[in-house]
């Protein structure tokens, strides 16, 4: 719990299947003597989404519109100056225009890359490119979740992230519909985070692809169709990501081990994002 050294307050999201109100009691138990950390501990598995949100509520209950709130995932490894200047970035950026969020560069040792952002495109798509780490800031068409910092504000102002889709695409999702209310979304590459994304990865013609188990092959599938049906998702952009996950799952099929549980995940997905309604 080192992060408390960063923070002024903590909430932690016990977001697995298995019922684990010991950890919570435990928690409870290792700071009862201090008010900066709270646990919640749904019993269930509810997904990224909906794991952030009730975080939220909580946070919304008990803090003001000005208080900053930045997200991490249990594979990050944060450095305790991160949430600091994380801050004082966005109140530097939002001073010039409305800004909905900020990130860090983000870094996994484990496969040593550093992970692409995603800006746009001439055409109003998604192009990923590493970050310049000579620059200040560099505006972006989507943050990983992860690290990324905002005010309780600008959370209320763009809403909720998406619940059904349970993780993939959640924050491409937020990130879209916060741009759509006219708000901006920067990385900050001089400030880098150790985060790890998916099992392993591979190198097919010069880039890097992150391996992922069926089930969330299934997600990332079911989700690329749902997105297309989001009225601040442009056709074109839709089927962008539509196509760049059909291609990426028939890469996978074809070079892991497992390709039944791999192409059974593919057509689920298919049907699943096509009779889905939100």
């Amino acid at each position: 719990m080192k992060l408390q050294q960063a923070l002024d307050y903590c909430v932690l999201v016990d977001n697995t299947e298995l019922g684990t109100a010991w950890l919570a009691a435990e928690l409870d138990t290792l700071f009862s003597n201090n008010s900066t950390f709270y646990c919640l501990s749904p019993m269930k598995n509810l997904g990224i989404a909906a794991a952030q949100n009730l975080a939220l509520e909580h946070i919304y209950q008990n803090f003001s519109d000005r208080d900053y709130v930045v997200f991490f995932d249990q594979d990050s490894q944060v450095p305790l100056s991160l949430p600091r200047q994380l801050a004082q970035a966005f109140d530097r950026l939002n001073h010039f225009e409305p800004v909905a969020a900020v990130g860090p560069n983000l870094l996994d040792t484990q496969k040593s890359f550093i992970y692409p952002q995603m800006k746009w495109s001439v055409c109003g798509m998604f192009r990923r490119f590493a970050p310049d780490l000579q620059q200040t800031e560099q505006k972006v068409a989507a943050l990983i979740s992860s690290g990324m910092l905002s005010k309780v504000a600008r959370l209320k102002q763009v809403g909720e992230f998406d619940a059904g889709l349970f993780i993939d695409y959640v924050d491409i999702d937020w990130s879209l519909k916060a741009q759509s209310l006219g708000l901006s979304l920067y990385v900050i590459p001089k400030l880098s985070m150790i985060h790890s994304i998916g099992i392993k990865s591979t190198r097919v013609l010069g880039r890097n692809l992150s391996l992922h188990s069926p089930q969330r092959r299934y997600y990332m599938l079911r989700n690329s169709i749902i997105m297309l049906k989001k009225h601040y998702v442009t056709r074109r952009l839709g089927l962008s990501f539509i196509y760049r996950t059909l291609i990426h799952h028939l890469i996978i099929i074809t070079l892991e081990p497992g390709r039944a549980k791999q192409l059974h995940a593919l057509i689920k997905g298919l049907k699943d994002g096509i009779k889905y309604k939100s």
